[in-house]
């Protein structure tokens, strides 16, 4: 059976390929099919709407409102939102323009605020999931949520014949902690994620649906991974232990040993920043660091797949440059990753970051926890 992911421009090409990634761990008669086209949604009929904290917080299936947004946001505040029916139009497109089977299941993954302020719709073969809301609920990373929503979505879709069918059968009044909740309380999808669920009467309906076991067997373990693995983050960010971290010797990637072997994926040029301050734990001042140009090439030249000499030397040059961004660029997207898997609480000593007694910029993690396969 295959599952065609595609995505918005608007969702980094880094979370999709996260969220794959954590998709393919579990292996089984479901084949997850990447596209990294960017689909760019064009809806002349979407609508402005100002909305309150209390609206942005509930799920409806007749009239609500969606929008992209950070947990501290402040309400009310204006997004603008398509109906459902316009974002499926485009895997309508997409399936149309690939010659994708019937019998295939296509799923955007989108930034698109809907109509229904709905995690995630669809029936038949095309559904999507809207990406922007998890951070407001869910301190993770956005990729752990998604790849839950689309093992239930694809589990829904072979449960229920149609929307209706599915609305008759959701958990509507209360959240039970079943992968079929409605969570009209939008903030009882973390209970979802928490439990991985399938409750008796559901159960029922996967028997009676004639599902293939195996493809049953692999929703659930993939549920089943993704939550043993948030959890293991929740209770690291609930303790005060520092965990040791291996650098992969392979991809340059950072390995936190006590959330399941978590493993923070950095671009090339983010890997030649840290593995740079790893390498001074004194520190560097901010002056001096472009007196290191050869030992950033040589670890950039390590880690990048840009075969184009000319090109790695202008990547160095704006990187070391001071009249542009880019080192800050790559610190303040090390910190962000660090930050969404360790909590605000406990990611401070992993990262980059300017001492202030002697103003050197370093990782001042315990040397003795950090490890090299």
């Amino acid at each position: 059976m295959n599952i065609h992911l595609i995505k918005d421009s608007e969702l980094s090409s880094e979370t999709f390929s996260e969220t794959f990634d954590l998709l393919n761990q579990v292996k089984g008669s479901i084949s997850f099919i990447a596209h990294f086209d960017d689909i760019r949604i064009v809806d002349t009929e979407a609508v402005d709407v100002v909305f309150s904290k209390e609206e942005f917080e509930r799920s409806d299936f007749m009239d609500s409102i969606c929008c992209s947004i950070a947990h501290d946001t402040e309400f009310p505040i204006l997004r603008s939102v398509s109906t459902p029916k316009e974002i499926l139009k485009e895997c309508s497109i997409f399936r149309y323009n690939k010659d994708i089977g019937d019998d295939e299941i296509v799923i955007l993954l989108t930034e698109t605020p809907n109509s229904l302020n709905w995690f995630k719709y669809g029936y038949s073969n095309n559904a999507f999931i809207n990406t922007s809301d998890f951070g407001y609920y869910i301190s993770c990373d956005t990729a752990y949520p998604l790849a839950s929503q689309i093992s239930t979505l694809i589990l829904q879709i072979l449960m229920f014949d149609d929307l209706n069918h599915l609305l008759k059968n959701v958990h509507m009044e209360r959240s039970i902690g079943c992968v079929n909740d409605f969570c009209e309380n939008k903030h009882d999808v973390i209970l979802q994620f928490k439990t991985a669920d399938i409750c008796s009467d559901c159960q029922k309906i996967i028997n009676d649906s004639g599902i293939p076991y195996k493809i049953v067997c692999q929703i659930i373990d993939t549920l089943e991974m993704l939550r043993s693995k948030m959890l293991a983050i929740e209770k690291y960010k609930q303790s005060i232990r520092k965990s040791p971290i291996r650098i992969d010797k392979e991809s340059g990637n950072i390995i936190i040993e006590d959330l399941d072997n978590y493993m923070i994926k950095l671009t090339p040029l983010e890997k030649t920043v840290y593995h740079f301050f790893l390498a001074h734990p004194k520190g560097v001042l901010a002056y001096e660091i472009s007196d290191y140009e050869n030992e950033f090439k040589e670890i950039y030249n390590q880690y990048s797949t840009i075969s184009d000499f000319q090109k790695h030397n202008k990547y160095i040059g704006d990187l070391l440059s001071p009249m542009t961004n880019s080192m800050q660029e790559k610190l303040s997207k090390i910190r962000k990753k660090f930050k969404d898997v360790l909590g605000h609480h406990n990611y401070e000593d992993y990262v980059v970051k300017k001492d202030e007694i002697d103003g050197k910029y370093k990782v001042s993690l315990d040397r003795e926890l950090i490890k090299t396969e």
